[in-house]
C-alpha cells in the first residue's frame, strides 16, 4: 500500500489501524461515530444533518483536538449554509473529484467558505470530514509530513500546488482499492470489537490513520 511518500505491507497497514483502533477508541466512537455502538446510522449519517455544521460536531472536533478556540465555534456554525453544502453530495467521493471536475470545484469552493480568520486546514478539514467523511481528507501537521514530498510533486504536475494535497491522497486510494477493501473487511472481522468498529470507517479515514500513525513516527 502507498500512503503518501511511503510504502507498506497490508499486514503493517493492518497493525496500525488495529493498534490505532485500540488506543484511540474513543475518538472512533465520538469522533467518527457520533457515539452510535451499533451498525446504524453509518459513518456518514452519523454527521446528520448533512447540509450544516451543529454544536453536537463542534463537541465531536474536541474529541479529536482540533485546537478549537470559542472565537472558532459561531464561525464554523456559519461558514457555509445549508445550499453550499447540498453542492457536494453528502456521499461524494474523493476517488471521483478529479482535479478540475465539478465536483471538485463545487468541493472546493464550500471549503474555501471555512478560510475564516482563526481557522487553519487543520480545523477546517476535521470539520469538513465530518460532513462529508468519503470526499474531504484530514489535514494536520502529521500528515503533512508523510504527503509533503509527493503533494509538491502532483501539485506542479496538475499546476495547482494547493490541489496537490488532495490529488496525492485521492490517487492512493485509487491505486490501492484492493487493499482498502482487504483492510476493512481485515478490521470488521477481528476479535476485539474495538477493531470492528474501526472497519465500519471510509476508505479515506483509514488512509488517515495510516498517514497520521506514520507521520507520528516521523
Amino acid at each position: 500500500m502507498r500512503i503518501g511518500d511511503h510504502e507498506l505491507l497490508r499486514d503493517q497497514a493492518r497493525d496500525i489501524a488495529r493498534d490505532y483502533a485500540i488506543r484511540h477508541r474513543e475518538t472512533v466512537l465520538w469522533y467518527d461515530l457520533a457515539g452510535d455502538e451499533s451498525h446504524h446510522p453509518d459513518s456518514a449519517r452519523a454527521a446528520e444533518p448533512v447540509n450544516a455544521v451543529t454544536l453536537a460536531d463542534i463537541g465531536r472536533l474536541v474529541i479529536i483536538n482540533a485546537g478549537l478556540r470559542a472565537d472558532d465555534v459561531p464561525t464554523l456554525l456559519t461558514a457555509a449554509d445549508e445550499q453550499s453544502f447540498a453542492a457536494v453530495p453528502p456521499d461524494a467521493r474523493l476517488q471521483e473529484c478529479a482535479p478540475c471536475s465539478s465536483l471538485y470545484l463545487a468541493a472546493t469552493e464550500l471549503y474555501d467558505l471555512f478560510r475564516r480568520p482563526g481557522i487553519g486546514p487543520v480545523k477546517r478539514s476535521k470539520v469538513l470530514h465530518l460532513k462529508r467523511p468519503w470526499l474531504v481528507p484530514i489535514y494536520d501537521t502529521h500528515v503533512h509530513h508523510v504527503y509533503e514530498e509527493r503533494a509538491a510533486d502532483i501539485g506542479i504536475e496538475i499546476e495547482d500546488p494547493d490541489g496537490g494535497w488532495w490529488e496525492a491522497a485521492r490517487r492512493d486510494l485509487l491505486d490501492c482499492a484492493n487493499d482498502f477493501a482487504w483492510l476493512t473487511t481485515s478490521l470488521r472481522t477481528d476479535d476485539d470489537a474495538r477493531v470492528r468498529r474501526a472497519g465500519r470507517l471510509t476508505e479515506l479515514r483509514l488512509l488517515d490513520v495510516l498517514a497520521w500513525t506514520l507521520g507520528t513516527q516521523l
